[in-house]
């Protein structure tokens, strides 16, 4: 683990605001199981709360939609959801879901980019010589900039969301 790392994991047992937090973060680990079970947690209380939601993988991570009849009010005004889900995300992902993303795109603490490197390369959509300079360049740069590989290729994809492929 990184310096960046200890002190992300160290600042997260110190905000943590529920049992449920300390027992996750006990072991420095966040599986796949327990980053499930604080999202499970987070869209019950949505749903307590009087909200439809769905949640679906994308990659890695889950993604939460709320689903509202075309003609609610809320459709336009959305500050009670946004309310109750920064409520509800207390003590259930609000630092579970940074941490979980984080072990899933940046295990080594490498960081971001060069891991994302190392995936372009892994999969065959990058040469050998594919650095994380080149990430910042080609892909955190200019929109529309020369890319070094097809951008609509899957593999880029998987590598965005997972780039160290740990299938989480």
């Amino acid at each position: 683990m990184s310096s960046d790392q200890i002190s992300a994991w160290r600042q997260a047992r110190q905000s943590a605001t529920s049992e449920f937090e300390l027992s996750v973060l006990a072991d420095s680990v966040v599986t796949k199981a327990e980053y499930s079970e604080a999202f499970h947690r987070f869209l019950t209380c949505v749903a307590n709360g009087g909200y439809k939601v769905k949640a679906e993988w994308q990659g890695a991570m889950l993604v939460y939609t709320q689903i509202l009849p075309a003609d609610s009010p809320e459709v336009k005004d959305t500050s009670r959801f946004d309310a109750l889900t920064d409520k509800c995300s207390q003590g259930t992902t609000a630092i579970i879901e940074p941490l979980y993303g984080l072990m899933v795109t940046d295990p080594s603490g490498i960081g971001y980019p060069a891991s994302l490197a190392s995936c372009l390369v892994r999969v065959g959509l990058a040469p050998v010589s594919y650095s994380a300079d080149d990430v910042r360049s080609e892909l955190m740069g200019t929109p529309g900039m020369h890319k070094s590989f097809d951008t609509s290729d899957p593999r880029l994809t998987q590598c965005l969301q997972d780039p160290a492929n740990t299938g989480r």
